[in-house]
């Protein structure tokens, strides 16, 4: 994420580390990427490629598809060049209770 001063930390939920491959979309565009991190409340992606420039600070309402979990409606809330941070529209207790499971199984 960016060091400027107008990022604070806002998250009310636990980050899980995971890596998966993700894809995002936007508008219809589909763009590949790499789960960094996940929680009830939001994910932050590594994309393969930049999203669209946008003007600030319009939200950018995106679906995150995790293979194995589903996909999960949100908005962008911090881009930082090809990472972007992800704001769930609802929280995802249950699936962060999943892929908690799945980590400890060493089956995701």
């Amino acid at each position: 994420m960016s060091s400027d001063s107008r990022f604070t930390e806002q998250r009310k939920s636990e980050r899980l580390s995971f890596s998966a491959k993700v894809s995002v979309t936007l508008g219809g565009r589909v763009v590949e990427g790499g789960l960094l991190d996940i929680g009830a409340g939001g994910a932050k992606v590594s994309l393969a490629t930049a999203m669209p420039a946008q003007p600030e600070p319009t939200p950018r309402a995106v679906t995150l598809n995790i293979p194995k979990f589903g996909a999960f409606d949100g908005t962008i809330v911090w881009t930082d060049g090809k990472t972007v941070g992800i704001a769930f529209s609802e929280n995802h207790k249950t699936l962060v209770s999943l892929i908690r499971e799945a980590i400890t199984r060493g089956a995701a």
